[in-house]
Parts: C-alpha cells; structure tokens; sequence
C-alpha cells in the first residue's frame, strides 16, 4: 500500500529543464533562462539535459521539480538538478591552496630534521 502511495506521488512529479543564455559581451539583463522541455519521466529528462548540457551549447542547465502538496493544497516547485561549467577561476584557486598546503607541509618537515 506505501509502495502503491509512493509511486502515485511520483506519477504527478513534472520535470522542467532550463537553460541559461549567457552570452559574452551582453549585458547582464540580456542573458536570461529559457525553458526547453517539460516531462513526467525524471529517467528520460535527466538524460535528456545530460545531453544539452554536453553539447556545450549552455553554460548552465536546471532540472525543476513541480509537485503538488496536498497537505498545503498548492503546487511547490524546487530546483531538482544543475548541470554548469567549472569556471577556470574555481581550479586555479584550488590548485594554489593545495599548492600552499603542500609547500607548509614541506617547509615544517625540513625544519624537523
């Protein structure tokens, strides 16, 4: 019976994909979200944004999960997924404090010895 209750929730899961449009060059207010696809499937949709998100065409891609709460009697929408880029700013900062870490360790060992 809870498996059955469980599964009918799902069912009214709807799945929507956004993509963010950003464009070098334009103004901020000038890139903006669009909405691509909306699906009941979570399998076929994540496939799907996997896909457009390899395609390189988006910087950024957003999986939506619309449900309703019965509880509250109203529709609740949350971010279910993200897909972006690792901008180059991200590694280099990660890379200089391991680098940083690694030189302190080095440094503390030779003035043991």
């Amino acid at each position: 019976m809870l498996q059955t209750a469980s599964s009918h929730i799902q069912s009214q899961a709807q799945y929507t994909v956004y993509a963010y449009d950003f464009v070098e060059g334009k103004k901020l207010d000038q890139n903006r979200w669009t909405k691509l696809m909306t699906s009941d499937d979570e399998k076929k949709i994540m496939m799907q944004a996997q896909d457009l998100f390899q395609s390189q065409k988006y910087k950024k891609i957003e999986i939506k999960k619309t449900y309703f709460d019965k509880k509250k009697g109203y529709n609740r929408a949350a971010t279910f997924h993200v897909l972006e880029e690792q901008s180059q700013n991200n590694l280099l900062i990660t890379a200089s404090v391991m680098l940083l870490i690694l030189s302190a360790v080095g440094i503390f060992y030779l003035q043991t010895l």
